[in-house]
């Protein structure tokens, strides 16, 4: 049982619209305490606000779920053990967070050539 969401949006993931809420406490079945889940029968992604600390860990917890949700819709977390999901979700999200991160502006920094040449070796 968790608390009712302070916030709800919603995000598209692979062509389907999943909610985000930001709770003050979710408690799971398995788990006491949890960042965040993601239920992709509901198309929700439930993000802790409780035990992320900052914004940081905001964005990477709903960057991890959100790869949770990935997986879901494109069929590949039926194929994996929930270890291996875990493992693959934690590796993406540590190693793409530098990439998402607003501060980084890796993404303002690409700008294409006015004019792309290819050269050849012949």
């Amino acid at each position: 049982m968790s608390s009712k969401p302070t916030t709800k949006r919603t995000i598209p993931i692979m062509g389907q619209k999943y909610s985000i809420e930001y709770h003050a406490n979710i408690k799971t079945d398995d788990k006491d305490e949890v960042y965040g889940d993601t239920d992709k029968g509901r198309k929700r992604i439930r993000i802790d606000l409780a035990n992320n600390r900052g914004l940081a860990d905001l964005k990477s917890t709903l960057l991890h779920e959100c790869l949770h949700a990935i997986l879901a819709q494109s069929g590949i977390d039926n194929m994996l053990t929930d270890e291996v999901e875990e493992a693959i979700v934690v590796a993406l999200e540590h190693g793409l967070s530098p990439l998402v991160e607003f501060k980084s502006s890796i993404w303002n920094r690409i700008k294409p050539a006015k004019k792309l040449e290819l050269e050849i070796d012949t």
